[in-house]
């Protein structure tokens, strides 16, 4: 099931992450999207995305960079520049990855929608703080 919840017109903003996955084997997807300038009319850019199957987390390169266990949270930081349409993100408090490219198209990149594909009892939570413009 896709869960997604709207955020204010963010362009440099850190996202906080929770993620309790039910069952390892049954993966979830998250992405923090961009929807255009209003937010009224759904284009769907990935700007990030992450995704777990069967135990492992990978990014959206497809690059692995950590485990997780059914029942057990796991925490991420995720940094989005809009300037450089880059960002930074950290597992479990550890630096992983700096200077990625985000998915971009026309759209003025600023993250406003968060979404998270889920199955059985997953959760999400999150905590965004950054600027809006």
């Amino acid at each position: 099931m896709k869960v997604s919840g709207s955020l204010p017109q963010f362009e440099n903003s850190i996202f906080d992450v929770a993620i309790v996955v039910d069952n390892p084997a049954s993966g979830f997807e998250f992405s923090i999207m961009e929807t255009g300038l209003d937010g009224s009319t759904f284009t769907g850019v990935d700007l990030i995305q992450f995704s777990g199957s069967e135990g492992y987390l990978f990014d959206q390169s497809g690059n692995y960079f950590g485990g997780y266990q059914s029942g057990i949270p796991f925490d991420m930081s995720v940094h989005y520049d809009k300037t450089t349409t880059g960002f930074k993100y950290y597992f479990q408090d550890v630096l992983v990855a700096n200077n990625l490219k985000a998915n971009t198209g026309v759209l003025e990149e600023r993250a406003n929608i968060v979404q998270f594909e889920k199955y059985g009892n997953s959760t999400l939570s999150i905590d965004v703080n950054g600027i809006v413009n």
